[in-house]
C-alpha cells in the first residue's frame, strides 16, 4: 500500500512540475510575443521614417533637376510650381519672392487659384498675415485645412 501511495505522490510531483514548467513556457511565450510586438511597431517607425526621408530627397532632386533646366528665373519658378504640386500632391500653391527694398513678399506664380484671387493677394508686407509673419520669422509653418486657419483670412477674403 505504501509503494501505491509513493508511486501516487511521485507522479503528482512529477505532474506539478510540470505544470510549473508550461506556466513558465507560457509566460517565455508572452514575453517572446510582447517583444516582437514592440520590435514591429519600432521597425514600423523606422520605415515611416524612412518613407518620410525618401519623399524629402525625392523633392529636393525634383528641384535640383529643375534648377539644371533652366537659367531664367520665371521660368524656374514656373517648372518648380509644377514639380511641387506634383510631388506634394497639394492643392493651391503661391510662390512669393521677397522684395527686399519694399519689405514686401511679391507673388511670382500661383497654382489653383484664380486670378483674381492671386490678384488680391500679389502683394503682402513682411509681418502681415500668415505669410508675412512666416517671412519676418524665417520658420516654416505647416497648416492642414488652410481654409480652418485664422491666420490666412486675408488671403481667403476674410473667411479666415
Amino acid at each position: 500500500m505504501l509503494l501505491g501511495f509513493e508511486r501516487r505522490q511521485k507522479k503528482k510531483r512529477r505532474y506539478q512540475r510540470a505544470l510549473i514548467q508550461s506556466e513558465v513556457a507560457q509566460d517565455n511565450l508572452y514575453e517572446a510575443l510582447t517583444h516582437s510586438e514592440l520590435a514591429r511597431q519600432e521597425v514600423s517607425a523606422h520605415l515611416e521614417a524612412i518613407k518620410e526621408k525618401e519623399r524629402q530627397l525625392n523633392i529636393l532632386n525634383a528641384i535640383s533637376s529643375i534648377l539644371s533646366q533652366s537659367l531664367e528665373p520665371d521660368q524656374i519658378l514656373e517648372n518648380a510650381a509644377d514639380k511641387i504640386g506634383e510631388v506634394m500632391g497639394v492643392g493651391a500653391i503661391l510662390i512669393f519672392l521677397l522684395n527686399e527694398g519694399t519689405q514686401e513678399l511679391v507673388l511670382k506664380t500661383y497654382r489653383e487659384v484664380s486670378p483674381e484671387f492671386a490678384r488680391g493677394v500679389d502683394r503682402i508686407k513682411v509681418g502681415e498675415g500668415f505669410n508675412g509673419r512666416v517671412a519676418e520669422s524665417g520658420e516654416p509653418l505647416l497648416i492642414e485645412d488652410s481654409s480652418r486657419e485664422s491666420r490666412l483670412a486675408r488671403m481667403w477674403g476674410g473667411r479666415g
